[in-house]
Order: C-alpha cells, then structure tokens, then sequence
C-alpha cells in the first residue's frame, strides 16, 4: 500500500525570556568601558534589540542586595 504523506506547517511560537538585572550598589561602580555596570547592561540590551517593541516577549527583574 503506497500512502502519500502531508506536510503540516508547524505554527510560529512566540519565545520568552527572563532577565534578571542587578541594580546594586556595586552596578554603579565603572565597567572597563568606562560608564558604570549598568549603563553597560543597558546599553547591551539596546545593542541586542530586545529593547525594541515587536522583537520578542521579554520579562524583565531586579535583584538588589544593599
């Protein structure tokens, strides 16, 4: 018996992602470019895109401990 097989599109997902962000104290210190640690995390997450709308579903946590 010769079946013949159907392709089914598998739908899109959207992906999520969790970050977790340290705003310390400590993220105020310099980071060896020279803006502080979390102007550094900022300006990676700009650089990466997730910052723009309509990219990707992204959460975003602080953690302190002071």
């Amino acid at each position: 018996m010769n079946r013949s097989e159907e392709k089914v599109p598998v739908p899109a997902r959207e992906k999520s992602v969790i970050f977790a962000v340290d705003t310390s104290t400590s993220m105020g210190e310099p980071h060896s470019t020279g803006s502080s640690r979390i102007d550094a995390v900022r300006a990676d997450l700009e650089k990466s895109g997730v910052l723009r709308e309509g990219d990707g579903r992204y959460s975003f946590f602080t953690f302190a401990e002071t």
